[in-house]
């Protein structure tokens, strides 16, 4: 039979926590030399982490499963049921006609060439007009094109008023708004009608 002072050095060498270690340090001294140290460290002993690893994989692995089978299932059944249900109702049951063999019409092709004097080309070419006037171009940031503001003046005209982010002389980057007027003038080129900085 062992000792107390034996059994208590056993728990302070186990791998326990030191509440745990406390609590079986207290029963041993009340209960005696008869205490059985072994069950009561398998009681208070938490699972392994490898067993809770193989718990929460296991349960993953049967919602997956689940949620696979499931599936197919809904699908399948569904129409089934919802049709039984419906004619316990009374509610008559919709079946859908039997399309006629026709033919569909052909889609429409554009042959036409794309326009390139739209939004896009003028947001572009005016980024390029406005980086040609700033001291550092390299630096520059321009938002995106849904932040831009544009007018069709006519006549393959556009303003394109929005804002970029630049170093200045100095090395700051600062926000300067800009318009620029822009018209497009074919094989894909714009020239710059006008230009102003806020």
């Amino acid at each position: 039979m062992p000792s107390i002072d034996s059994l208590i050095q056993q728990v302070r060498e186990s791998g326990l926590s030191q509440k745990q270690k406390d609590e079986l340090v207290k029963r041993i001294v009340r209960e005696g030399p008869d205490f059985d140290l072994l069950s009561a460290i398998a009681a208070t002993e938490p699972p392994s982490e490898k067993k809770a690893k193989i718990l929460i994989s296991e349960s993953k692995a049967m919602s997956i499963f689940a949620a696979v089978l499931m599936i197919p299932l809904f699908l399948v059944f569904y129409p089934v049921a919802s049709r039984w249900i419906d004619s316990f109702r009374g509610e008559p049951v919709a079946v859908a006609p039997v399309p006629k063999a026709t033919s569909a019409p052909a889609p429409r092709v554009d042959t036409s060439p794309p326009r390139e004097d739209t939004e896009g080309g003028a947001y572009v070419w005016a980024k390029g007009f406005v980086e040609e006037r700033l001291r550092s171009p390299s630096t520059a940031k321009f938002p995106w094109i849904w932040n831009a503001h544009f007018t069709d003046m006519g006549n393959r005209t556009w303003k394109v008023v929005s804002y970029v982010d630049a170093q200045n002389a100095f090395g700051a980057e600062i926000r300067k708004y800009f318009e620029a007027e822009v018209q497009y003038v074919g094989n894909g080129q714009w020239k710059l009608i006008s230009i102003k900085f806020e």
